[in-house]
Parts: structure tokens; sequence; C-alpha cells
């Protein structure tokens, strides 16, 4: 059984690791004579029940956008009459071209109109806090490029059940080293800030057209550029409510971009989320075990790892997200639906999945 306790020791030391030291954005100060024209660039399409709560949040900032545009692409409902009724302007997608991929070509053409400095990128279903704005141009010095990874909003219990995938999208962003030094790897794709003559001189969306994960591959452009990448967590900035439309969006949506995901995470980045989610494997079939055989000392050492496996996981979670208690107590259930989407994403990656109307491949 010492060889089960080294083993699970080393798991939570894995998840320890893998999280550990995501920066936020620090309160800084800046003289608002500073602070360049900022272009809102949001690539919508059918998104009459996000944009509000979006387009209302930044009315609210105080530090106001120069301008906020919403691409229209080619929705069938009423996005672009809320996006005008909210202040916005509202440029209407011309149709998609061989080659693109709806978001890459919508966020060219806001890029195209764009009259600002600064282009944000945000997708429609997030939204800043009051002060959002302000502290994430505080952090920007004109150079360079940010990324943030929204704070996930869970409003029904189905929503919950992002919770590990959201934590393999954070941990994939970097690409980690023994030494515990960080890289950025690619960007996130809910919130790109970045200077017009950067956007421009990397290619944009032009040199990602055709890419489901747009975010990481730009990343990548802009490392061999040389343009610095800084990734931060958003909380108290940037949040995001996931999938609002139901269990089969949530579904449809993971499974679009997580294999892929994937393909593009550091191989040690893998390896030690693969030895922190065995980790948490053995802990729960260890526990069960215990329970079926009846010994006392074997399900009290069965309950306490399987407890504290789950406080780790509460505790990652809430970094992240206002994920309920359940997720992370009940963690079986969201590890089991992770990999079983994963592995069926896996196995029918040839096969085109249904969004937002269209099927991507």
């Amino acid at each position: 059984m010492l060889w089960l306790g080294a083993y699970l020791v080393i798991s939570l030391l894995a998840g320890i690791f893998l999280f550990y030291g995501f920066p936020s954005l620090v309160i800084k100060k800046k003289s608002p004579a500073l602070n360049p024209k900022i272009s809102i660039i949001i690539p919508a399409r059918n998104e009459e029940n996000n944009l509000p709560v979006l387009l209302a949040s930044l009315k609210d900032q105080s530090l106001s956008p120069f301008e906020i545009i919403v691409v229209n692409d080619n929705s069938t409902d009423g996005t672009a009459r809320i996006a005008k009724e909210n202040g916005a302007h509202v440029i209407y997608s011309a149709p998609l071209p061989d080659g693109w991929l709806g978001k890459p070509w919508g966020c060219y053409q806001g890029a195209q109109q764009a009259k600002g400095d600064i282009f944000i990128f945000l997708d429609a279903d997030t939204f800043l806090a009051p002060d959002g704005l302000e502290r994430i141009m505080a952090n920007y010095d004109g150079s360079g490029v940010i990324s943030i990874f929204p704070y996930h909003r869970i409003k029904k219990p189905y929503e919950a059940f992002s919770a590990i995938f959201n934590l393999m999208q954070l941990a994939g962003m970097y690409c980690l080293s023994l030494s515990g030094k960080r890289q950025s790897k690619g960007l996130f794709g809910p919130c790109l800030v970045i200077s017009r003559g950067d956007y421009y001189r990397t290619g944009g969306h032009v040199a990602v057209k055709d890419r489901v994960l747009e975010h990481y591959s730009m990343g990548a452009i802009l490392i061999k550029y040389n343009i610095p990448i800084a990734l931060f967590r958003g909380k108290g900035v940037l949040n995001v409510r996931m999938y609002p439309e139901g269990f089969s969006s949530l579904i449809n949506g993971w499974r679009k971009s997580f294999t892929l995901g994937a393909d593009e995470t550091h191989p040690l980045n893998m390896t030690i989320a693969t030895t922190w989610i065995s980790g948490l494997i053995a802990a729960t079939v260890y526990f069960m075990v215990s329970l079926f055989n009846g010994n006392n000392m074997d399900i009290c050492s069965g309950g306490f790892i399987y407890l504290i496996c789950g406080l780790q996981l509460f505790i990652h979670l809430r970094r992240i997200g206002t994920f309920p208690a359940w997720s992370a107590l009940f963690y079986p259930a969201v590890l089991i639906f992770f990999l079983s989407l994963f592995a069926f994403a896996a196995f029918s990656s040839n096969k085109p999945v249904e969004w937002k109307g269209r099927r991507i491949n």
C-alpha cells in the first residue's frame, strides 16, 4: 500500500506544479492621458442571448473604449438588432470565403474597419467587471500581447461539467520545464489584446484563417516574431458563461476544440496532467474498494485520500470559476465525463461537428 500512497502524493504534487503561479491582472494606476484609442471587436453569430450582457458591461466601464464593433456573422436571430440598440457599430459579414472559418473571418473584418490603436477581440459570451478594461490597459504598455482566461460563471448544474476541460485548457497554454519556468505557448480564444501594428505585422487573422483553434496558431506566429505574450487569469476582470444554450452545446463545443488542443499541448505538460488525473482515478478506486471490503481502517484512509483530492480540485476550480462544491466532492462524475468525451472526440475526429449552424471538420 506504500506504493499507492507514494503515487498519490506524486499526483497531488503534479496538480500543484501544473496549476500554480498562474498570474492575475494586478491593479495599477496609469494616467488617462496615456490611454490609446481602444477598438473592441466582437465576432458574433446567433448571440442574441449573450450580447446584451457583454455590451451592458462595456457601457459601464470606468475606462470607455473608443469604439465597439460587432461583426454580425449571418445571424438568424436578433444579434444585429441588439447590437445596434446597445450602441455598437454593426458590420454585416460578407459571405465566408473558401479556406476561411467563421471566427477568424469575423475578427479580420472587424479589424479592417477598426480605427483604434489597440484591438481587443472579445468573444460574445464574455463580460467585463466595471473596471475590467481599465485594469487590462493598466497592465499593457502598447507592445506585446495580453490574453486572458475568463473567470467561468456557472449558473446551471450541467455547466459544471466543463470543470476538467477548463483546467486542462489552462494547463496546456504553457511550455513547462522541470525547473518550473513557464513559457507562453499560445493565446486564450475569448480575449486578445494587441496593437494595430503588431496585428498587421504578423498577418493577423489572415495567417490563421483556416484554424479551428486560431488562438493557438496565432500564439505560435507571435512567438516567431519575438512578440512577448502575457497570459492572465480573468478573476475580477473578465468573466464568461460557457454554453448557456444547453448540455448538447457544451458537448459539441468541447468536442470541437479539445482533441486539437491536446495535440498542441507540450509533452511535459501532458505527462504531468496524466499523472494528476490518474491519481484522481486511483484515489477513487481505492476508496470504492475499501467500502466494498468493509475494513474500517481502509475506509478511513481511503475516504481521507479521496477528500484531499477533492479539496485540491476545489481550490483549483475556484481560482478559475464559480464551480459548485459538488463538482469537486463528486469529482468522479466530471472526470468520467471528461474522459468519455475526450475519447469520443479522439475516435470521431474525422467526422464534422455542427457548431453555430455550420459544419466544422
